[in-house]
Order: structure tokens, then C-alpha cells, then sequence
């Protein structure tokens, strides 16, 4: 992103909006936070579904993967995924409002985030 657009998101800045280009702790804030909204790359996504935390997506179009994965992950974790139509500015913010009103509901299916260490256990008892 370039500069220019990165300082007028600075503006919205407040106690409650705070932009971040990277943290070496993202789960943390995540976790932290009321929403995300992202972009729906592999570890943003599996971030979102570790910390639980509400999450406007929008996969990047020429990405197949990335809208199949966010559409399979939103039956685990409170995922929105984002439309073209829904980028308008009053189209989002009613997004945004909807999703930080949305009551929790039942739990989904739990999703097994220790793969690598399965993948270890598994490969050290054959």
C-alpha cells in the first residue's frame, strides 16, 4: 500500500482504531480486537480462526484458493467474506456495524490447528 494511502487510514485513528502495517505479535492483538477485516490469505485466516475473533474477509479475486478456503473456514469461525459491491465505503461500514453487533452463536465444529505436531507424532509412529 502506498504511503499516501496509508496516512489517510492513519486518520481514522482513535482509542478504539488503530492501523498496523505488522506486528511480530498478531494473534495477540487479534485476539484482542472486537473485528477484523482482511484480506483472506492462508495465514490471516488461520490467525482469525486461532483467536476467535470476529472477521471481514475479501479474497483476492485471481486467488481461487483464498475464497474456497474463507467460504470452508466461515463454518468454524465467525467469517464474513467480502464482495466487490461490499467494498463501498456505506456498504462497509454497515458490513462492519453488523458484524461487531452479531451475537455469538453455538459453537462450530472444532477445527484442529496442530497439524504440524500431528504430522510429527504421526511420522514417529510408523
Amino acid at each position: 500500500m502506498n504511503r499516501e494511502d496509508q496516512d489517510d487510514l492513519r486518520s481514522f485513528e482513535n482509542d478504539r482504531i488503530s492501523i498496523r502495517e505488522f506486528t511480530p505479535d498478531f494473534v495477540s492483538l487479534l485476539g484482542a480486537s472486537d473485528l477484523s477485516v482482511s484480506m483472506a490469505g492462508y495465514n490471516t485466516c488461520m490467525n482469525i480462526v486461532a483467536a476467535g475473533v470476529p472477521a471481514l474477509v475479501r479474497p483476492f479475486d485471481q486467488n481461487r484458493e483464498q475464497r474456497e478456503r474463507a467460504v470452508k473456514l466461515s463454518e468454524f469461525a465467525p467469517i464474513t467474506l467480502l464482495e466487490d459491491p461490499d467494498l463501498d465505503p456505506s456498504v462497509l461500514a454497515r458490513k462492519m456495524e453488523a458484524a461487531l453487533n452479531m451475537q455469538p452463536g453455538p459453537p462450530g465444529p472444532k477445527l484442529d490447528l496442530d497439524g504440524a505436531v500431528n504430522t510429527m507424532k504421526w511420522m514417529r509412529s510408523r
